[in-house]
């Protein structure tokens, strides 16, 4: 029951986003941050379609810009563990693979999406 009101949920999320998906193909990344509901994955192949990169880039940016605003008495965290490159953003729900191991330095394999917030991975399995 539990798992089923979370995809529902999630689906709910991905309606009001407005996700689209860029196209069928899958490309490889490796985690390379973790939080409790979702996860960065630097892309490697194929090279992010220059459609998707602008938006790519700013969301980026926001991100790195907004972690390093965080002053309230916290220890500043790198946004992705400090990063270069633009990393995507992957919700836990879009995992498709049961046993996979969300850590960092894990390969995988998604597809990516573009949403009211950004960029994405989903359909995230294995590499």
């Amino acid at each position: 029951a539990t798992k089923e009101k979370r995809a529902e949920r999630h689906a709910d999320k991905i309606e009001k986003e407005m996700r689209m998906l860029v196209s069928d193909t899958y490309f490889t990344g490796e985690i390379v941050s973790r939080g409790k509901f979702f996860c960065w994955v630097l892309p490697q192949s194929p090279p992010i379609p220059a459609s998707v990169m602008p938006e790519l880039k700013k969301m980026n940016d926001e991100f790195r810009a907004k972690s390093e605003q965080n002053t309230d008495g916290k220890k500043v965290r790198p946004f992705a563990n400090g990063t270069e490159g633009n990393v995507v953003y992957v919700a836990m729900a879009d995992i498709e693979e049961e046993d996979l191991k969300i850590s960092e330095g894990t390969a995988v394999r998604f597809k990516l999406y573009t949403d009211s917030k950004g960029v994405g991975g989903c359909e995230v399995v294995s590499a």
